[in-house]
């Protein structure tokens, strides 16, 4: 079915026009294009997501950003139990996409679309073809290709099933321009935050954990593919046994590429979502964190909960949903055993 989803390079032409090369950036670029004019649904979201308010809120020595995001409520509040997951149609499958919902190719195995409910300008999400489950293993090295083939203008993300995809059951990533996350600036800016960490270095692979940041996470620097790719793996080889979890990790990544290197934050976590999300009444705040938030974008669809955010709520969220500094030490510690 995804033959009929595929757009025409006719109807893409005329908006392909506008951008200097036929780069696949610059094709993501005028697909969303087209599809914001001739499809109502993109286009309400776009418009949305244009009129979301900003705040900017300082932690420690960096900042992050809060966005009131009316139209993302049911993605933020999305149930993924087993129970709700297999009772409803899965939305990335061709014979469920909106009418006029249409995508770019991407190799043999994927379809790119164009995010619904987008947070920011150009929003994409990478789907497979196939309706198999979204899990990292086995499918790395097509992120690695595909955030190569989208540099230096896009990063691409990647939720784990357990912490932040809202299709559990179906594999994909999503992709937007660079630069909207904080987090992009704080470590791989041109001024980057000049806080020490624990590096170590093995076969092309530079590792990082940055200290002084409100959460804990992994930060990855290689421009060889197989063995940033081995060495991934056998991160989070060490991360399940670290935290005794069975199947994937909980885990978030932020990649990108640039002149020549891969670059990858990978983000352990201890939940997916804080205690303030299950609250009840004036005590409940609906936020859901995924890549996009612990990179330093809290999207927050409702106004009550926008206002009342501050630097200590979003302190406590970040040290709740992250690995906790007990088994984040092990980690390393056990990393450390395994040579870097």
């Amino acid at each position: 079915m995804w033959t009929q989803r595929i757009i025409p390079d006719s109807d893409l032409a005329p908006y392909i026009a506008r951008y200097p090369d036929h780069s696949l950036a610059s094709r993501m670029k005028a697909l969303y294009d087209q599809q914001k004019r001739i499809w109502a649904r993109l286009r309400r979201g776009h418009e949305d997501m244009r009129k979301a308010q900003i705040r900017r809120i300082e932690l420690e020595n960096q900042w992050v950003l809060c966005l009131h995001s009316p139209h993302r409520i049911e993605s933020v509040s999305a149930r993924v139990d087993v129970h709700s997951i297999a009772n409803r149609p899965c939305f990335l499958c061709p014979q469920n996409l909106y009418d006029q919902e249409k995508g770019l190719p991407y190799g043999d195995d994927y379809a790119i679309l164009c995010n619904v409910s987008p947070i920011f300008d150009f929003h994409l999400v990478i789907t497979h073809r196939d309706h198999v489950p979204q899990q990292i293993e086995g499918h790395l090295d097509d992120a690695l290709r595909l955030v190569q083939d989208l540099s230096p203008q896009f990063v691409l993300i990647y939720n784990g099933p357990r912490c932040g995809a809202s299709a559990p059951d179906h594999l994909h990533f999503q992709a937007f321009p660079r630069g909207n996350l904080p987090l992009e600036d704080q470590i791989w800016g041109d001024h980057p935050s000049q806080i020490p960490g624990i590096v170590t270095g093995r076969e092309g692979i530079l590792m990082a954990a940055p200290h002084g940041f409100s959460r804990r996470f992994l930060t990855f620097d290689s421009d060889h593919r197989g063995a940033l790719s081995f060495w991934f793996h056998r991160t989070l080889e060490t991360l399940a046994k670290t935290t005794g979890m069975t199947g994937e990790p909980m885990i978030n990544l932020v990649m990108a590429y640039h002149e020549g290197q891969w670059r990858m934050i990978l983000f352990p976590r201890e939940r997916h979502r804080p205690r303030c999300y299950h609250n009840r009444g004036d005590r409940q705040l609906l936020i859901s964190p995924g890549a996009i938030d612990m990179a330093g974008v809290f999207v927050i669809p409702r106004e009550n909960d926008y206002h009342r955010i501050d630097a200590r709520i979003l302190r406590g969220i970040y040290e709740e949903v992250t690995l906790s500094e007990d088994r984040f030490s092990r980690l390393m510690e056990e990393l450390e055993r395994a040579n870097w």
